[in-house]
């Protein structure tokens, strides 16, 4: 499986033999790197661009893993690096950068292309924030993680505690937790103090709406689809799917899109789905759904 699209390693290679200054540069964990003012080049570990608001709120706007060279974004204003784990980084200051990558127009293509990703990258974050619900920003940080890092999904390590995806997914730390109980109990996946299995990476990924091509050209391998179900009882998502019908809403209920999407989810749509259809019917007259001709779950307005 291909680590990065070619265009990203082709200049990271390019970077690291002819451009780079300072090698090697370890920064701790947790530790912020003093003023940049150039391109960077992650060789190990993960890279955090945070700022901090005139309030004293810290966001976190980007993350950088192995192999990806970045510019540090000035234009919205004081930026800080950030080690989120042990990592060893290669700099080199811009006017060094602008002069070599015009005496080698044969990489200004591939500097095009890596700035494209970034921005497409950018602009999933944005969405994510600022569009969809609490389950699908964790959802789709989770997939973009695993293939911005080439992870594989039954053994995703994550470097970040629950503070740090709370920043990241704009929200707080109980919620998180709150959400990441959820994602279990449905059988997306599996927690393991930092390490998470997926166990259908595709529901996840259509949960989360993660289009793996903005971020790499090479998808992980699916796991079947029952494999959420091994090992944890038959009806352990039918049983999840009531708690969450029967918890959060009333009869007459109206869903919202958001809400819609994540019971669309955890109902399935083919037959094999674990839910008791029974189930399925009664959550429907109860909330005035109806499935449409995709055989989804949609209002019945």
């Amino acid at each position: 499986m291909e680590a990065l699209p070619g265009y990203v390693s082709k200049l990271a290679g390019w970077f690291r033999g002819e451009v780079a200054v300072e090698k090697a540069v370890n920064v701790m964990a947790r530790r912020s790197l003093a003023k940049v003012d150039g391109p960077v080049l992650v060789q190990s570990g993960l890279i955090a661009v945070t700022r901090f608001e005139a309030s004293g709120t810290r966001r976190t706007i980007s993350l950088h893993y192995p192999g990806e060279l970045f510019h540090p974004v000035r234009a919205c204003g004081p930026v800080v690096l950030e080690a989120v784990s042990n990592s060893v980084l290669e700099l080199a200051p811009q006017s060094h950068f602008d002069a070599a990558i015009s005496a080698a127009p044969d990489m200004l293509f591939a500097l095009n292309q890596t700035l494209n990703r970034e921005r497409a990258i950018a602009y999933e974050w944005l969405a994510r924030i600022g569009l969809r619900s609490s389950m699908e920003r964790l959802a789709h940080f989770l997939c973009e993680t695993c293939v911005r890092l080439n992870a594989d999904p039954s053994a995703l390590a994550l470097p970040f505690n629950q503070w740090q995806l709370a920043e990241i997914t704009a929200q707080t730390s109980v919620h998180v937790n709150r959400v990441l109980g959820k994602l279990d109990q449905s059988g997306l996946i599996r927690r393991r103090r930092k390490t998470f299995e997926i166990g259908d990476w595709s529901a996840l990924a259509r949960l989360g709406e993660f289009h793996p091509g903005t971020s790499r050209t090479s998808v992980p391998p699916q796991t079947a689809t029952n494999a959420p179900y091994q090992g944890c009882g038959r009806h352990s998502l039918a049983k999840a799917f009531q708690a969450l019908a029967t918890k959060r809403f009333r009869p007459g209920t109206r869903l919202s899109v958001r809400r819609t999407r994540e019971l669309s989810v955890l109902a399935g749509s083919n037959d094999e789905s674990p839910i008791p259809q029974k189930l399925v019917r009664r959550l429907c007259k109860c909330l005035k759904l109806r499935r449409n001709c995709s055989d989804k779950l949609v209002p019945d307005v």
